[in-house]
């Protein structure tokens, strides 16, 4: 069933697809991201989905009195289907060139997931926070959003029908009301649940919901808005709610919650009061905003893995590199809409049992491809250099995250030894496992050192009903009486974590707390970061390797560890706060490179005398990499407080 084409809609896709490939390329000026809300282009999207399948629905039962769902569902398929698996087909090779073995494998799993409709399932569960840097290096993470779609299509038409044939008169009141708890379910859910409000149907359906009232209305109600004024200030106002949206959203905002509404509303407003006169509607209508919209699915499914791809080569592009990946994804994106999107629609160019077969000879192609990246772990023999080192450095995060298992919340030894925990983030776990590796040596000193595994737990300690947003998930996770009683037991803090500002800012506060509580504190600076325009996954070291397929000779070594000692240069200003603090409040503070360099030779250690890295990527040490530096620690007497 054919529903009246609209050009404007096809606008509003545009600005949306725009709106999310600025966002995800990160377009900034002066260090400032300029599209930090361009991520509402999804909500958009869902909207504009919401109004166009209820429309189809109501309009076929409405004329005729029934409805094909074998119908509906083609098309769907040949909508979004083909151009999916093309796209899906079109990365791999660069897949096998561009990711190392465990980003390989996760790729892999990450498109199996979108071929079943689930990809924003697997992104939860594999704790992915959409809007991190690390996601910007996953080529389909974009596909969650698919996902949810997906999912709407399968349960709405058949939700939809039943309620049209036995509740009939009450479909508005049923739509209002599945939408107001959605809403209310997103809002409950944003502050302690995060991810999960962020990627589920559940916490998201409100906003498809919205688009359906909306052509519930349209075609029931009749809308009737001949008023020129009237249907310019709706359109002009509903733009206006988007942009005020855009400007206004920062960090501390949760989304989707209560306040999502207003670029909702907003979309809402411009289908509901556009017509052919209006200005917004006709700058919407243009020949540039209405072609950018009709190729915007491919849009959408190019510019990610070009992005993701392009930042594995490159982790630290330029604002031209960016508009090179821009030109591409328009080329590429032009190209899939006329030789795919627009075929396979055609039902005289391909018959729906064409479909079916071409559909399923390259999913299976597809299946069997990405089955076999996970069953050979992502070729890893490839990265494999020698016994003791390999490129993957997936394998030494899936060591470090075991051993974190094994050691999460250790109790205190239970005699009279000086009890000392250690909070901070992933950098302080770092500093706990050097020691916690080299307990032959520790073991025989006058302390026991535990470390909480909880990465906001300074915040949790000043005010534990006034958490940052990202902190409550976090805690949301643990057993906070058994971290209590460890803190009630400590007589020394150490306080090791990768210094961000927020977290200095908050450093005064903390100690006095602390001291107030009988507890010395004692401060580690952040580790040794590599900052550096290299490839992705890959810091100077394992660069070196993956250029040369071999380790290092001792003069190349000695340069390696030149260039990491020339890094100190980008800690001097934040080390030079601590020690400040440090000093202010009559604290010791130790400084990590007094281990890790050596300054007579100007050289930072990246290697144990063994041949094994001691960092696996741009800071965080192997547990190889923290057994040496603890040992080190020992014979410097170096930890003597």
């Amino acid at each position: 069933m054919r529903i009246t084409y609209r050009p404007e809609i096809d606008g509003l896709r545009a600005i949306a697809v725009l709106l999310v490939i600025f966002y995800h390329a990160e377009f900034s000026i002066s260090g400032i991201n300029i599209f930090k809300a361009g991520f509402i282009g999804v909500d958009i999207f869902f909207v504009i989905s919401g109004y166009l399948i209820t429309s189809i629905i109501l309009k076929e039962l409405k004329e005729t009195k029934k409805f094909s769902f074998l119908h509906f569902y083609e098309r769907r398929i040949r909508r979004l289907i083909p151009a999916l698996l093309f796209v899906m087909l079109c990365s791999f090779p660069f897949a096998w060139l561009y990711l190392l073995p465990g980003d390989f494998i996760d790729y892999s799993k990450s498109i199996l997931y979108s071929i079943a409709f689930t990809s924003n399932f697997y992104f939860h569960l594999s704790g992915l926070e959409y809007g991190t840097s690390e996601g910007l290096f996953k080529p389909f993470l974009h596909t969650w959003s698919l996902s949810v779609e997906e999912q709407y299509y399968i349960i709405f038409p058949i939700t939809l029908i039943f309620f049209y044939k036995f509740l009939k008169k009450n479909i508005l009141y049923i739509l209002t009301v599945f939408l107001f708890l959605s809403l209310i379910t997103a809002e409950l859910m944003s502050n302690n649940f995060p991810s999960s409000t962020f990627y589920f149907l559940h916490s998201r359906i409100w906003e498809l919901l919205a688009g359906s009232i909306l052509a519930y209305l349209e075609i029931n109600k009749k809308k009737n808005i001949k008023n020129f004024q009237v249907s310019n200030i709706g359109t002009i106002f509903g733009l206006l709610l988007i942009l005020f949206y855009f400007f206004y959203y920062n960090s501390n905002i949760n989304h989707p919650s209560l306040i999502s509404v207003i670029p909702v509303i907003g979309v809402c407003l411009i289908i509901w009061f556009s017509n052919k006169n209006n200005y917004v509607t006709k700058v919407l209508s243009t020949k540039p905003f209405v072609g950018v919209g009709l190729i915007s699915y491919s849009l959408y499914l190019w510019h990610f893995p070009i992005f993701a791809f392009a930042r594995t080569k490159d982790s630290t592009p330029s604002e031209y590199d960016k508009i090179e990946w821009l030109t591409l994804t328009f080329i590429l994106s032009i190209i899939t809409y006329f030789i795919v999107e627009k075929f396979f629609k055609n039902r005289i160019a391909i018959s729906s049992k064409s479909l079916i077969v071409s559909l399923a000879a390259t999913l299976m192609i597809i299946v069997f491809s990405n089955f076999y990246v996970i069953y050979k772990e992502g070729f890893n023999y490839k990265y494999k250099i020698t016994e003791n080192y390999t490129l993957d450095n997936k394998f030494y995060l899936d060591e470090w995250k075991e051993f974190k298992k094994k050691t999460v919340v250790p109790d205190f030894k239970n005699n009279d030894t000086t009890k000392v925990l250690i909070i901070g983030n992933s950098h302080g776990v770092d500093t706990f496992n050097t020691f916690y590796l080299n307990q032959d040596l520790f073991n025989k000193e006058e302390f026991s050192i535990v470390n909480t595994h909880v990465a906001c737990f300074y915040f949790y300690l000043i005010d534990r009903d006034a958490l940052p947003f990202y902190c409550i998930e976090e805690f949301s996770k643990k057993n906070l009486s058994q971290v209590d009683d460890l803190f009630a037991k400590a007589n020394v803090l150490v306080i090791s974590t990768f210094w961000a500002d927020e977290d200095i800012q908050i450093l005064d506060k903390l100690i006095e707390k602390l001291k107030s509580q009988n507890k010395k504190v004692l401060l580690f600076n952040s580790s040794l970061e590599v900052n550096t325009k290299i490839r992705r996954g890959l810091n100077i070291l394992d660069f070196f390797v993956f250029k040369n397929k071999r380790l290092p000779n001792p003069e190349e070594l000695k340069d390696i560890e030149s260039q990491m000692f020339n890094q100190l240069k980008n800690k001097i200003k934040l080390d030079k706060k601590l020690e400040k603090i440090a000093k202010n409040k009559n604290i010791k503070i130790f400084l990590k490179e007094e281990y890790l360099c050596d300054f007579e030779k100007k050289r930072c250690s990246v290697m144990t005398d063994e041949f094994q890295k001691i960092s696996w990527d741009y800071a965080h040490y192997t547990l190889d990499g923290a057994k040496y530096l603890g040992k080190k620690i020992y014979d410097l007497n170096w930890f003597r407080y």
